[in-house]
């Protein structure tokens, strides 16, 4: 609907809306998934979607899949120049799932201790008179009081004051 005024004839009048047409575009140019593409690629596909919009305009453009790596090495200057043409140009770059950062997507990444430590154990190389059961359970066994004390850590710090 964009800005606008109401008009309203006194007594017992409909509002009519009257619009007020706006000073300067605003755009969503939408989102670009350059996950696994070249820092080259990246530019020149940014490049040619805010070459689309028309000068003095407010634009935003999502930019998924991009490393924090792969974003610094952008052709800033390229970038800058298109932000100068532009009233306002809003880039959001989303990391891949792989940087999330949300608890979820950490999760996803992130394995308990005694998960990675099975596992490790149950693929590494043994010699032959090592049981590997045996092995696993007394790396359990081991990592169990630092389990326990993490929890009673995080517990204390759960609590409600009182």
């Amino acid at each position: 609907m964009g800005k606008g005024w109401l008009e309203l004839e006194l007594p017992g009048g409909v509002p009519a809306f009257r619009p007020v047409p706006a000073s300067r575009p605003f755009l969503d140019l939408g989102a670009l998934d350059m996950a696994e593409r070249s820092v080259e690629q990246i530019d020149a596909a940014i490049a040619e979607v805010v070459a689309q919009a028309p000068d003095g305009a407010v634009a935003r453009l999502v930019v998924a899949g991009v490393s924090r790596v792969t974003k610094h090495a952008l052709d800033h200057a390229r970038i800058a120049a298109a932000k100068a043409r532009l009233l306002n140009l809003k880039l959001v770059f989303e990391p891949p799932l792989a940087e999330a950062t949300t608890p979820a997507a950490r999760g996803d990444r992130l394995k308990r201790l005694d998960v990675l430590l099975d596992e490790f154990l149950g693929a590494r190389t043994l010699p032959e008179d090592v049981d590997r059961d045996e092995l696993r359970r007394l790396g359990q066994e081991y990592l169990q009081p630092g389990q326990e004390h993490l929890e009673h850590v995080a517990d204390r710090h759960t609590e409600e004051p009182g």
